[in-house]
């Protein structure tokens, strides 16, 4: 076969093979699109109805990790475009450790979607350490570095406004507050 004959076979008609060629390869992307497989994903992790008078101590995870099973297409677009959240309803916590055992029923998808089959994979159990809270008033205490000048005497005690603070927080952290330092005011060669 001369090369002049093989550039006739492939140049004849060259349209329509291009078009077969592009139209092979849209429906290539189509069937592996609709390919059902498993992939692992982090969603955030939101905490909703926590109870004014309790608060969290421990450390909560940013995200918690799943596992989706749903075609390629559905999980590209979830990752790409998905604004999936886990949400956990903090409303039944008391003092103390409490477990929350984490369900496929807490994740809220993008544009209400449900895929096939969902399973946490990490943390299974969301455990969270509620103190109360508690206000108390505490007073102010002034804080400084360095020493005067031999010459220079402080004649009268220093005067602090607010002398005392309203602070709010976990119990176990406000039984060991006694009081609230200024920040380090340097007194070295004052006049």
């Amino acid at each position: 076969m001369n090369i002049k004959r093989l550039i006739r076979i492939i140049t004849h008609n060259y349209r329509a093979k291009i078009i077969s060629i592009l139209c092979a390869f849209f429906l290539w992307i189509h069937v592996t699109a609709q390919r059902v497989e498993d992939q692992s994903m982090r969603v955030p992790l939101a905490l909703t109805g926590l109870p004014d008078s309790l608060t969290v101590v421990n450390e909560i995870p940013e995200s918690i990790e799943v596992t989706i099973k749903e075609t390629r297409a559905n999980l590209m677009r979830m990752r790409l475009f998905g604004d999936m959240e886990a949400i956990v309803d903090l409303s039944r916590g008391r003092e103390g450790w409490v477990n929350f055992r984490l369900s496929p029923d807490i994740l809220t998808f993008p544009d209400g979607e449900k895929p096939r089959e969902v399973k946490i994979d990490k943390p299974k159990v969301l455990a969270l350490n509620f103190r109360k809270v508690l206000t108390r008033s505490v007073p102010v205490k002034l804080v400084y570095s360095g020493n005067m000048n031999r010459k220079n005497i402080i004649m009268e005690n220093p005067v602090i406004i607010p002398s005392t603070v309203t602070v709010r927080g976990a119990s176990n952290v406000l039984e060991d507050i006694n009081f609230l330092p200024t920040e380090e005011i340097d007194i070295r060669n004052r006049t």
